[in-house]
């Protein structure tokens, strides 16, 4: 197994990167009213930022931890984000917030990562989460996504006698599903874990096979080279 087709088994759906997200409101005159918009602000993705996804010892008791980076640029005018939601825990249960499709979700990829400002529906479920979030109640975030399949990620690992690092970087986003207020890191309460894992543990067994088997080959040219040279040697002295 090499590293693209670890990036095939590794999630086409993630949710994690746990960020800050925050609450205000915004007036604006209607007629001869004032309306107050409930507005959410944060910055579900940050470039360049290595976080650490989650960690468990493997079938040999050395600790693995695994690692991701979304690197700069990964979200640009190719990745599509029209239908992206703002939710509440990713949930398919609860009515989306806002959306980009019509104006009240805006994203934008920066130099540091991408900004989002959502206009908050006013309906119960949406004042309901503007109030949690304005009082510190829910304050993180998270977004869901699919990467790029022909370039969207590269993977490497190191080990030494203690621990082995596997980290994906993340070069291109192709779709944005949501961003949505979280009240833990969604990713540890979805199956992606367990299975990311499972993926993992799956191609670090295969990275170890491979190295036996290079070192076997290894050896055999090692041992084909001694046969001939005493051959040749043997050939030399009956000359």
């Amino acid at each position: 197994m090499n590293e693209k087709e670890l990036e095939k088994m590794i999630r086409d759906k993630d949710y994690h990167r746990v960020m800050e997200v925050r609450a205000r409101t915004e007036e604006r005159a209607e007629g001869e009213e004032t309306k107050r918009d409930m507005i959410i602000e944060g910055t579900p993705i940050v470039y360049d930022a290595e976080t650490e996804l989650f960690r468990f010892k493997n079938f040999e008791g050395k600790m693995v931890i695994y690692n991701e980076v979304i690197a700069k640029g990964a979200v640009d005018d190719k990745t599509r984000m029209k239908n992206c939601f703002m939710k509440f825990n990713h949930s398919e249960d609860v009515f989306p917030v806002a959306r980009v499709k019509n104006g009240s979700l805006e994203l934008t990829s920066q130099d540091d990562g991408v900004h989002m400002k959502a206009k908050v529906i006013d309906t119960p479920t949406g004042r309901e989460l503007f109030k949690l979030v304005e009082e510190g109640i829910l304050d993180r975030m998270s977004f869901a996504f699919v990467i790029d399949r022909d370039n969207g990620s590269v993977i490497e690992s190191q080990e030494d006698d203690e621990k082995i690092v596997v980290k994906r970087t993340i070069n291109h986003i192709s779709d944005l599903y949501d961003v949505a207020a979280v009240m833990v890191p969604a990713y540890e309460q979805t199956s992606l874990h367990a299975r990311c894992k499972e993926d993992v543990e799956t191609y670090l067994k295969q990275v170890e096979a491979d190295k036996r088997e290079a070192l076997e080959k290894a050896r055999v040219e090692e041992i084909r080279k001694e046969v001939h040279g005493m051959i040749d040697s043997a050939n030399v002295s009956h000359e």
